[in-house]
């Protein structure tokens, strides 16, 4: 049994607890929409930034709950860091031109499969507590005291 938000409200949801298999996973109107709008990008074709944006903001939440998730996020944004100058990321206001790589990069995307599977939860083995500390000055870390 999957539970997931189909009112309208204010907030999202976008994992799906499935009680029959123990698998979080995204809910499937998120994941019909990974699939939708990696394949809206074809080859040769500008696609704006925008569009970009929108899709690693979706892959966002959807790579915490996939097997594997933040490694299939990693080939867009390496992509696109070449490509995109620092300061359109702000506004958004250029056209990039989709080819071969972007399209390799968006595959796991369209797999709905992929995405109905979900990630299985496992015993933690290990937990290391790191504490880090940001200041305008330097840095610092401290790993379990």
């Amino acid at each position: 049994m999957s539970y997931y938000v189909t009112d309208p409200s204010s907030s999202a949801t976008w994992i799906a607890w499935d009680s029959g298999s123990i698998l979080p996973r995204p809910c499937f109107l998120p994941a019909n929409r990974y699939q939708q709008l990696a394949a809206s990008f074809k080859f040769g074709a500008p696609r704006p930034l925008k569009t970009f944006q929108k899709m690693l903001g979706l892959m966002a939440p959807a790579s915490l709950v996939l097997q594997l998730g933040l490694l299939c996020v990693w080939p867009l944004q390496y992509w696109l860091k070449p490509i995109v100058p620092f300061h359109a990321w702000r506004h958004g206001c250029l056209c990039v031109k989709v080819d071969q790589a972007c399209i390799a990069a968006l595959a796991p995307w369209k797999d709905l499969q992929r995405m109905e599977r979900g990630m299985p939860l496992e015993m933690v083995c290990r937990k290391k507590l790191v504490s880090a500390d940001a200041s305008n000055s330097g840095w610092g870390a401290l790993c379990d005291n």
